[in-house]
């Protein structure tokens, strides 16, 4: 009986991460064609309405930028108006991103935070931690 009730369970959930994937793959779909209709209106992208005004996830900021690359605009400007929070990992994959992609990227009003954030992730990319490791002698206890 449990079994088939933890068996249920999975079908259910697997089921439901289909639907997540599907139905968020169909807004960028959507999303995109509505940037392709006017090439001159692509040029200003407002990244809280196409993602979220909370940038958490390192797989928003690869899918954020492969929508972009598929813009025909040369020249993007992203507004970061409404984005009240950005993760590292996000910072991380957007700086990443952002280097691979062949499109000119402007960003524009910048909260005091999220630009403390990218700084930071910057400098850390430039800049490493490494630490430093002394050999050492093993001695054996026996």
């Amino acid at each position: 009986m449990l079994e088939n009730v933890i068996c249920l369970l999975k079908q259910f959930t697997a089921k439901i991460i289909y639907f997540i994937y599907t139905f968020r793959e169909e807004l960028y779909i959507k999303q995109c064609g509505n940037m392709n209709q006017n090439a001159e209106e692509n040029k200003k992208i407002e990244i809280a309405k196409i993602l979220s005004p909370k940038l958490g996830f390192r797989d928003s900021a690869k899918d954020f930028f492969h929508m972009i690359n598929q813009l025909p605009a040369d020249v993007i400007e992203i507004d970061f108006t409404e984005v009240k929070f950005m993760s590292r990992s996000f910072a991380n994959e957007y700086i990443q991103q952002k280097k691979k992609s062949k499109k000119t990227i402007q960003e524009n009003n910048i909260s005091e935070n999220v630009n403390a954030m990218l700084q930071a992730v910057k400098k850390s990319v430039k800049n490493p931690h490494k630490l430093e490791v002394k050999p050492t002698k093993i001695i054996a206890l026996s």
